[in-house]
């Protein structure tokens, strides 16, 4: 059974940038799934329980809620449309950071394709240089491994493009869903008002 070892000397020079392409792409898709998942069971908490918005304050994150109810904090934003460009404008950035996987995934085939072709070219050099034996055999054996590469690209781009669409989804999910709490906790803040001004 071949190895993981074994691939990536056989793929050339070109795996390194690939394994480096690999590891970010993880690290990407971990770092943004874990701020994702504590972003919504913060936003949860806002919905189950309004009045304890404060507590989130103490605890601070580096996730959009947390980033948002900071800001607006520091801010004192007061109107509807103040929150909402402030909490899209943090979505934003979030989708930005997270396209970076798109990125990763446009690039890794390319990187891929051009091992494959350095280890082609290798390959013919070194048959015009000295005639083997059995052409036909030593030719086989350079293109699978000089293939390596291309297929060490693809799988590193379908890992990328995955996780950037999982992610994705899950960021416009929860955009939404904030924006239906700000919506919710405007209505509650204004009918306080009348509230108060009837009195």
């Amino acid at each position: 059974m071949i190895n993981l070892i074994t691939l990536v000397r056989a793929g050339g020079w070109m795996m390194l940038p690939i394994l480096i392409a690999s590891l970010v792409a993880v690290a990407l898709i971990i770092e943004h799934a874990w701020t994702l998942s504590r972003g919504r069971k913060r936003l949860n908490f806002l919905w189950d329980h309004p009045e304890k918005r404060d507590t989130l304050l103490v605890d601070k994150g580096n996730d959009v809620v947390s980033q948002y109810l900071t800001e607006a904090a520091d801010q004192r934003l007061e109107t509807f449309g103040e929150k909402e460009h402030l909490a899209g404008q943090l979505f934003l950035t979030q989708e930005r950071r997270i396209s970076w996987l798109g990125t990763i995934a446009a690039i890794a085939p390319l990187l891929g394709l051009l091992g494959t072709v350095s280890g082609m070219i290798q390959i013919f050099f070194r048959i015009a240089a000295a005639p083997p034996q059995n052409p036909l055999a030593d030719l086989s054996h350079g293109i699978s491994e000089a293939l390596v590469s291309t297929a060490g690209g693809l799988v590193v781009a379908i890992l990328a493009a995955l996780g950037q669409h999982f992610l994705m989804n899950a960021n416009d999910d929860m955009a939404m869903d904030m924006e239906a709490w700000l919506k919710e906790n405007d209505n509650a803040a204004g009918g306080k008002i009348l509230a108060n001004q009837a009195k």
